[in-house]
């Protein structure tokens, strides 16, 4: 057993292996988000030239391809981590649903390349219409409930800048 003194200077060992687990995938999640917008940016700053691209823009771009799929693809991945560590919790089910959909359709967002054609165009307008709805719908769960903790804060902070 833990001492409580233990578990004041050093929170992570406390923690119960779900919350670590998620807590990684979040960390994970947002380097990785983050860290792909960025090295698009240094490549190609010219996105500010454009206010009504997006992120998007990067996926159009042979010189940015590689760190937007890969910055959107991790991405997916940790969110469906961090559904299958909620899932021994019934009481997230509607979060683990928006968190797998959110990276389905992070991937649809992947295979959507906006030049590729008008319709693919708007194909990925309203995939990221709908996904930049569940997030916040799931941000809004999240702040809701009765009592949010620390990685509920950093999972409503990670869902926020997409």
């Amino acid at each position: 057993m833990v001492s409580l003194k233990y578990c004041q200077k050093s929170i992570l060992p406390c923690m119960p292996a779900h919350h670590r687990a998620v807590r990684r995938y979040l960390i994970i999640s947002l380097v990785s988000f983050i860290g792909s917008c960025a090295i698009c940016i240094s490549i190609r700053p010219d996105l500010f030239d454009h206010p009504d691209y997006g992120i998007s823009f990067f996926g159009s771009i042979a010189k940015t391809l590689i760190p937007y799929v890969l910055g959107l693809l991790i991405t997916a991945w940790c969110l469906r981590g961090i559904a299958r560590e909620l899932r021994p919790f019934p009481s997230t089910k509607p979060l683990r649903g928006a968190l797998l959909l959110s990276a389905l359709l992070l991937v649809c967002i992947v295979l959507t390349p906006m030049a590729l054609s008008p319709a693919v165009f708007w194909s990925h307008i309203a995939i990221s219409a709908i996904l930049g709805l569940t997030q916040i719908a799931m941000v809004v769960w999240i702040l809701l409930r009765s009592d949010p903790g620390p990685i509920d804060y950093l999972l409503a902070l990670v869902l926020l800048p997409a």
